[in-house]
């Protein structure tokens, strides 16, 4: 497939800035400050969000991503963020990010993407992370707005587009910017197979955005 730059509406918006963890993850204003114990070495995390600490930890680191993310494009309302939020400490775990960021430092961050931590997603907590969201938001209907919000799309598109938009292609957008991995998603086989897809369902929606046979 022939592509254009960030042509895709839902990369900006989901992905931020077309790339598997954001333009903002890679400058040193925009991420937060490592802990000491992230400088030695510290691993990603797993299970729920009060493993190693108190729930109310959890419920801060929370409560602070949300501030620290919001206007970045994890969600399209305040509930949507607190959403993806809430499923990504369920998922790493305090532990996991207390050896990356403290609570304070993270509330006074801003445009966080969490790709930015280092925290590596293992193919079972990318599974759970996704069940997070699922479990607290209509996520497909979340990334259908996003791929159709900016484009001048006839009923009949938009109709295609949401019926061939499934399960997997949701997935592997929105968990880019939460996996640990910063590579540009638009350049992985799980993004190309996605857009050939939707390519051959839909190819007057496509071409709206961009991408042809």
């Amino acid at each position: 497939m022939r592509r254009l730059a960030c042509a895709v509406a839902l990369v900006a918006v989901v992905v931020a800035a077309c790339s598997g963890g954001g333009d903002d993850a890679g400058k040193d204003d925009d991420v937060p400050a490592t802990t000491a114990a992230a400088e030695d070495g510290g691993g990603s995390g797993s299970g729920s969000g009060g493993a190693g600490a108190a729930g109310t930890d959890a419920a801060a680191y929370v409560d602070a991503l949300v501030t620290a993310s919001t206007g970045n494009g994890m969600g399209d309302s305040p509930d949507q963020n607190r959403c993806f939020a809430q499923a990504y400490v369920d998922t790493v775990g305090v532990e996991a990010l207390s050896r990356k960021v403290s609570v304070a430092t993270l509330r006074t961050s801003t445009g966080v993407v969490p790709d930015s931590f280092g925290i590596q997603l293992t193919d079972a907590q990318r599974e759970t992370f996704f069940d997070g969201l699922q479990a607290c938001s209509d996520i497909k209907g979340y990334f259908v707005r996003a791929f159709t919000g900016d484009q001048s799309l006839t009923d009949a598109d938009r109709a295609c587009l949401t019926t061939a938009i499934d399960d997997e292609m949701v997935k592997t957008i929105v968990t880019a910017p939460f996996d640990g991995d910063q590579s540009p998603i638009e350049s992985t086989p799980a993004f190309d197979l996605a857009m050939t897809k939707l390519v051959t369902a839909c190819p007057e929606a496509m071409s709206h955005a961009g991408f042809t046979p």
